[in-house]
């Protein structure tokens, strides 16, 4: 009877573990940067045309090799810890501002940009 309990103890300890995610690559970070800034552009410069922002939107996830499953997985794994989207967002303000010379977005619109990856991933799921 102990023998019973303790292998159902062990399968119900193994089963409700946690998954863990997996960590993305390197380059899929940096692919998953990049399209986001790219992303932003894109919806700033067509703000009310829908339809060219997902077109858009599906052809620089496709030129960074992206797919909704790995931006599912890159965004659970930035939402385990939320110093990896202070990086990730602090990333993204170099980029626009080096590679896309853009102005500097101020620190309290940080959140602001969080919801707008959310909208971004939101598409890609439709």
């Amino acid at each position: 009877m102990r023998k019973i309990i303790f292998l159902l103890s062990v399968c119900c300890i193994l089963t409700c573990h946690p998954s863990k995610i997996e960590k993305p690559s390197k380059a899929q970070r940096e692919h998953f940067s990049k399209a986001y800034v790219q992303i932003l552009i894109i919806q700033q410069t067509y703000i009310n045309q829908t339809t060219i922002i997902q077109d858009s939107t599906q052809k620089i996830l496709e030129k960074h090799h992206l797919t909704k499953q790995d931006i599912d997985n890159i965004v659970a794994w930035y939402d385990e810890k939320p110093k990896r989207w202070k990086r990730f967002f602090q990333k993204t303000l170099t980029l626009l501002e080096t590679e896309y010379r853009f102005s500097p977005i101020k620190q309290d619109s940080l959140p602001k940009a969080r919801l707008l990856i959310n909208k971004s991933v939101e598409a890609v799921r439709r």
